[in-house]
């Protein structure tokens, strides 16, 4: 799907899972999931929202692989992400090829190829809705799901602790075409005033 009319596709990946390309140029993640597959012949800019562990899954590999199989090498690994996210990748895999750039609410960078960004920082919705009945109905969900969330539940064991700052971002692409990120900033449920 095209962004904007502009020359950026856009793919969903599952989760809060995005990647951005165009003909020429880096390609942009966002909260990549576990098993994306990642260019091995581009550049990679990677921006996480938090460190929960469905949005860190598919960056984890991708610095593993860096550091294990050299896959990625040949090309540049940025990784923009709230500097308890930033720590915990370069403590844990100490990649070669990657290069981090620890962000704050407020901070505005230029990156490569016309690209930029400004950080914000948002509430993340808690486990249960609110309401009685809606919060029932998402444990009973829950449970009938139960596989899914071990899995989520495992994966936050191996991750870091605690998620670090939600951060969003305002990223221009061109001229023309800029992007909002806030990972599970609009979802179900979520207040009005949240979303201001």
């Amino acid at each position: 799907m095209g962004v904007n009319g502009s020359d950026w596709q856009i793919a969903y990946l599952g989760w809060s899972g995005f990647h951005l390309q165009r003909p020429a140029g880096p390609h942009i993640f966002i909260d990549p999931p576990k098993a994306t597959i990642f260019p091995g012949n581009s550049a990679v800019i990677v921006f996480i929202t938090h460190g929960h562990p469905e949005h860190l899954g598919g960056v984890m590999d991708l610095v593993a692989g860096d550091l294990e199989t050299g896959n990625n090498s040949g090309h540049g690994v940025t990784i923009i992400a709230s500097k308890t996210v930033c720590n915990y990748l370069e403590d844990r895999y100490r990649p070669d090829n990657v290069n981090f750039i620890a962000v704050s609410p407020g901070q505005q960078q230029a990156l490569t190829a016309g690209i930029g960004f400004e950080v914000f920082q948002w509430r993340h919705m808690p486990l249960l809705p609110p309401g009685l009945w809606p919060a029932v109905r998402h444990i009973l969900s829950m449970i009938r799901k139960f596989r899914a969330a071990a899995r989520i539940i495992k994966m936050s064991l191996n991750g870091p602790k605690g998620p670090g700052r939600m951060l969003g971002y305002r990223v221009q692409l061109s001229s023309d075409v800029t992007i909002v990120i806030y990972g599970e900033g609009l979802h179900r449920r979520c207040s009005v005033d949240d979303v201001a």
